[in-house]
């Protein structure tokens, strides 16, 4: 058993607020097994093998000052958006 991580950009709400792979490190930073990630585009799988392939997990610091600046951001339009939402 394990916990996965998705939606780690939001469906795309947070790319352009922070560059790609600090998104995708700050995902794998925390206590999952793996995170599922959308690409669609075909460049997108070759960015993101890369990106994976140069993790090195970001301290509880970048964490704590990314998600609280991102949080801070987009908190009201991330929960109107999640409220209604369904995945088909």
């Amino acid at each position: 058993m394990g916990v996965l991580a998705i939606k780690a950009f939001a469906q795309d709400a947070l790319v352009g607020q922070a560059p790609l792979e600090r998104l995708l490190y700050y995902t794998l930073s925390l206590p999952v097994t793996a995170a599922v990630v959308g690409m669609p585009k075909l460049e997108h799988i070759d960015a993101n093998a890369k990106f994976a392939k140069a993790f090195k997990p970001l301290s509880h610091s970048e964490m704590k000052q990314m998600g609280a600046r991102l949080s801070e951001q987009n908190k009201v339009a991330l929960e109107r958006f999640f409220r209604d939402h369904i995945d088909a």
